[in-house]
């Protein structure tokens, strides 16, 4: 008798009928069972942003530096951080082409004088604007998270200054200056006298500084950062005993200072600052015969800088910054032939505090003449 056979087909059946089975049960255990918390499929701790490590920022620096000055936030694109550069770099192309557009019309209006001021003045914005876009960029790659410090956000009663000036300048052979300067705030008026000072030769530059503040901090009241606007106007009296002439200027200008954290994120604790004014200047002869002549300037400025450390405790500032006046110590920059040019100069400026009141400030600048100098200060914030 043959023993009994089973098909291939029947193997199978029996097979399908067992993973059949097995599969509802597993679907009626799935069924039964209560669902999965959230939490469990909460984001992978891998894909939570961290700080970017130290080897990240050098490779954001480099890319900051270069192509990150011809392409304006590069170095936070490496960091993955477009939220940052593309603001970065909107500003750079409105700087392009406020600078372009303002040269143009320059050239093609034959720089009339009705429309040089305008014009001299938006070139400076547009260059501002290209400068403080690719630092911006730069500072944000270095800086740590929330930057190295925040604003005071309350202005001192008062501060002082009494320094040292050395000013390099070959044509005249002043060269050490003493410096003193008082600064009072009262509510949102701003009183400065200051006096730089060489009697060894026959130098000097008093200048009375006046300001009312539109909005920003002020004694005791504080703001939300250190960002302000204010209108200030200012009288000048330069005099050159032994070169028989003296300079008397009036001024009006346009100030502020933006905290950079209100246009982009990780930008905290920079800031970028701008001004644009009108001075008129009269020059008087101590020479029989002579007349007295007058002129009219321009005033523009722009800089960057940023805070270090709590600045009503300690801490500090630092900026870098374009003044296109040309009446100061430094003026101009020169020309390749000599003589002053219509550029203005450069300069970078710095304070840091030891406590709530002491503190030294130091500052150089570059132009037809070479400024250095290092000053202490005393500021008191008055009654809570």
């Amino acid at each position: 008798m043959r023993p009994p056979t089973f098909s291939v087909s029947a193997v199978a059946v029996a097979a399908t009928w067992l993973v059949s089975s097995a599969s509802h049960a597993q679907v009626a255990r799935d069924l039964e069972s209560p669902p999965a918390p959230v939490t469990a499929i909460a984001e992978p701790a891998s894909k939570k942003k961290l700080p970017p490590a130290p080897g990240e920022r050098v490779l954001a620096g480099g890319a900051a530096i270069f192509p990150g000055v011809l392409v304006h936030g590069t170095g936070s694109y490496v960091l993955g951080r477009p939220e940052t550069g593309t603001p970065l770099l909107w500003m750079e192309v409105g700087g392009v082409g406020l600078t372009v557009g303002s040269l143009t019309a320059l050239a093609l209006t034959g720089a009339a004088r009705g429309v040089a001021g305008v014009l001299v003045a938006s070139t400076v914005g547009g260059m501002g604007l290209f400068t403080i876009s690719w630092l911006g960029d730069m500072y944000a790659v270095v800086a740590p998270d929330g930057g190295f410090g925040e604003a005071a956000r309350i202005a001192p009663r008062w501060e002082t200054e009494l320094g040292y000036r050395y000013v390099y300048d070959p044509r005249f052979d002043y060269r050490h200056f003493s410096v003193a300067r008082l600064s009072a705030n009262v509510g949102r008026l701003r009183l400065s006298p200051s006096l730089w000072a060489a009697p060894a030769n026959h130098n000097s530059r008093f200048r009375m500084e006046g300001a009312v503040r539109g909005w920003g901090p002020i004694p005791g009241k504080a703001s939300c950062d250190g960002s302000f606007a204010e209108l200030e106007g200012a009288v000048t009296e330069h005099r050159f005993p032994r070169e028989h002439f003296y300079i008397t200027t009036l001024e009006w200008q346009v100030r502020g200072r933006l905290d950079l954290h209100r246009v982009a994120p990780h930008l905290e604790g920079a800031f970028a600052e701008a001004g644009a004014g009108t001075a008129h200047q009269l020059t008087r002869f101590d020479i029989g015969g002579a007349d007295s002549t007058s002129a009219t300037m321009l005033l523009a400025r722009f800089g960057f800088g940023f805070y270090v450390g709590d600045q009503t405790t300690g801490g500090g500032e630092w900026q870098l910054y374009y003044d296109h006046r040309h009446d100061d110590y430094a003026a101009g920059l020169l020309l390749p032939r000599g003589g002053g040019g219509p550029i203005g100069h450069i300069g970078l400026s710095g304070q840091h505090f030891l406590d709530a009141n002491w503190g030294l400030g130091v500052e150089a600048q570059v132009g037809s003449a070479y400024v250095v100098g290092l000053s202490a200060r005393f500021r008191n914030w008055g009654a809570d």
